[in-house]
């Protein structure tokens, strides 16, 4: 966190705090966002995004779910249930924003967000090797299921 200062009313001056952590975002996510059916799904899209590792992977428990489902009710939308939480998470892996990397048989809600839409770690040639590793990795667990 940085703090900066802004003048007001040539008198008085704002303290206002801002964050040095930043993520990424590229130009082929306004497909997914303009192909969502819910605004649950955009709302929880920003929120992996805002609590992504630098290796792009997110943990989406439903300790996580009850977390982000209060958020949404803290900032003034309602709350959202765990079945409606679990539709949205689908359907960003449907859209190939993540996947998921759990082994068959397991539930341990961890995701591997998809890095040729967004980036929390600076290299972009370490960009370059993780977004073929998704893909790779994305065939892999379809492959699986089959």
């Amino acid at each position: 966190m940085k703090d900066v200062y802004i003048e007001e009313d040539f008198q008085e001056f704002r303290k206002v705090v801002v964050s040095t952590k930043f993520s990424q975002v590229y130009s082929g996510i306004g497909d997914i966002v303009l192909g969502m059916t819910s605004s649950i799904t955009l709302r929880l899209l920003f929120w992996i995004i805002d609590r992504m590792d630098e290796d792009n992977l997110v943990t989406i428990r439903k300790s996580e779910k009850m977390d982000f489902s209060y958020l949404c009710f803290k900032s003034g939308a309602e709350r959202k249930s765990i079945s409606s939480i679990n539709r949205s998470v689908k359907e960003l892996v449907d859209k190939g924003f993540m996947v998921s990397t759990n082994s068959k048989g397991e539930r341990l809600g961890k995701y591997f967000i998809n890095p040729g839409y967004v980036w929390k770690s600076k290299g972009q040639q370490d960009r370059v090797s993780r977004i073929k590793e998704f893909y790779e990795f994305k065939k892999f667990k379809e492959n699986e299921k089959n």
